[in-house]
């Protein structure tokens, strides 16, 4: 069984929720609030919750601030935000959210989260956000993209795209900025204006003369810039995941 607290103000929401609930024999709903307070409160007195549906936008404390004590205070919590605004999902990716639903409820989207559910039971957070897939939005919807298989994204004649192991280029709706906050919890860095690559690809990094800098990835042969200002932070970030320069 797993128990589930709902934080959200809007009643109807609620009551959505619960009707959508009531065909999961697995759930059992202990409590629903309407403010991250009283949502910190209950959480005092109940040990047994393991899953929080929570609203983004609330009077009283968004969903985020309750996240972020989430993750400090409960990090084998999973909990899944709401929101009646989708561009909502881009703020939450520094939080450890196990999914987005976005209001009202798609049963489709629903059964997707609900099995993420059902799969992490048992299992610790940080495990559970190690899945290694992330969903980016393209024409049409979202493209699921296993991390492992990006060689690195690059912005070329205003499109941006993944190059993946594949050698397929997803293209992206996503800016460089909102990729570089969203890539940033799975080790990219922005090596260049126009370049994020996973730091634990580096192969090498090239000095060409007057400063200037290339990075070799090793799963790829292409020369990527790094500019000067990258260069020290590039090093810094190696040497923390344990690479000696000498």
């Amino acid at each position: 069984m797993i128990y589930t607290l709902i934080v959200d103000d809007d009643s109807l929401s609620r009551e959505a929720l619960k009707t959508v609930l009531k065909s999961y024999d697995e759930i059992e709903i202990k409590e629903e609030v309407d403010c991250s307070i009283d949502a910190i409160n209950y959480l005092k007195t109940d040990p047994d919750i393991g899953l929080i549906f929570l609203d983004i936008e609330m009077d009283g404390g968004s969903g985020f601030e309750l996240a972020d004590y989430l993750d400090k205070q409960y990090p084998n919590i999973f909990y899944i935000f709401l929101t009646g605004h989708a561009e909502f999902a881009l703020d939450g990716y520094k939080y450890e959210p196990l999914d987005f639903l976005a209001k009202p409820i798609n049963a489709l989207r629903f059964e997707q989260a609900m099995k993420r559910v059902f799969e992490g039971k048992g299992v610790q957070k940080s495990e559970k956000n190690q899945l290694g897939k992330i969903g980016i939005r393209v024409d049409g919807g979202y493209e699921i993209v296993n991390i492992e298989d990006i060689f690195y994204i690059e912005k070329k004649l205003r499109k941006i795209y993944l190059k993946t192991k594949t050698g397929d280029k997803v293209f992206s709706k996503y800016s460089m900025n909102q990729l570089e906050m969203m890539f940033s919890k799975h080790n990219f860095i922005r090596v260049y204006p126009s370049f994020l690559v996973p730091i634990k690809h580096i192969n090498s990094i090239l000095e060409e003369g007057n400063r200037v800098y290339y990075i070799v990835l090793d799963n790829s042969s292409d020369k990527i810039p790094l500019s000067r200002s990258k260069y020290a932070e590039v090093k810094e970030y190696l040497s923390e995941v344990g690479v000696q320069f000498y």
